[in-house]
């Protein structure tokens, strides 16, 4: 059982073709087709709102921030990205079926995700020959 989440998806495919571009408007999917229920999914729900460019931007957001998870997760001071970043592939591997836009630890994974990147840049600013050295 899917719980209707097929049957909604089809639903709004058609309001998708309606307004492909820009989308309806974050948090306005649901008055589309009259339901009470949400997608259970992060990016339609994303595509069908924001449309195409906002679909893009949640993808390259996902993309970007796992990449660097892993690109920092080589660093033996920051060797703990790795469990970030896994947390974050499960969660957006889970967003396929619940809609974690909304979920404070999607968010959080990110913003420490964020932290580590800055954490690194102080660190290696502070000596700008350590950080040539080591890239």
């Amino acid at each position: 059982a899917t719980g209707g989440r097929f049957d909604r998806w089809s639903q709004y495919i058609d309001v998708l073709l309606d307004s492909y571009f820009i989308g309806v408007g974050w948090g306005q999917h649901q008055q589309y087709i009259e339901s009470e229920f949400s997608l259970h999914n992060s990016l339609l729900q994303a595509t069908v709102e924001l449309g195409i460019i906002g679909a893009i931007v949640l993808i390259l957001i996902w993309l970007l921030v796992a990449r660097r998870g892993l690109q920092l997760s080589m660093d033996r001071q920051y060797s703990y990205a790795i469990y970030l970043t896994a947390f974050l592939s499960a969660t957006v591997a889970n967003s396929m079926f619940h809609n974690n836009l909304n979920f404070r630890t999607f968010w959080m994974t990110l913003g420490l995700i964020g932290a580590l990147e800055i954490d690194h840049w102080e660190y290696y600013n502070k000596s700008g020959r350590e950080y040539l050295e080591d890239n």
